[in-house]
């Protein structure tokens, strides 16, 4: 064989044997809130699950008043994944927040107050296969 066929093949087969994979990827989730303008004494919970829909959670107080969770979810991250002879390896990092307003509801479904907690990013990392690594 000639030397360029022969280098030809050598990486053919190098690329079969070993792929290499780069990404990164930006997700939001839930509800947008951003907007919400809420009036204690005011609004009420229809209005409310018609501009933002329903709460992410709901939870009742022991006097029987509930509380509307709504939560908003941005994360970012990148990976390399590698892959040795169909036996996938792949690092990552992600960084998550999450920004959270919980909404105080009287007995007859009118908003009594609001309070609005913003998230601290949080990173992560992962390594597969091996367990997620994440930072607490």
């Amino acid at each position: 064989m000639n030397a360029t066929r022969t280098r030809i093949l050598s990486t053919g087969l190098a690329l079969l044997v070993i792929g290499l994979c780069i990404g990164c990827q930006s997700v939001e989730q839930g509800s947008s809130t951003a907007n919400l303008q809420v009036e204690p004494g005011v609004t009420t919970r229809d209005q409310l699950y018609r501009a933002v829909g329903p709460p992410d959670a709901v939870y009742t107080r022991r006097d029987g008043r509930e509380v509307l969770v709504y939560r908003h979810v941005r994360a970012q991250g990148m990976a390399i994944g590698v892959s040795i002879l169909m036996s996938p390896f792949r690092l990552g990092h992600m960084q998550t927040e999450t920004d959270s307003i919980l909404i105080d509801l009287s007995r007859d479904d009118v908003v009594v107050g609001a309070r609005q907690y913003n998230g601290t990013a949080s990173p992560g990392y992962s390594l597969w296969p091996g367990g997620d690594g994440s930072a607490d």
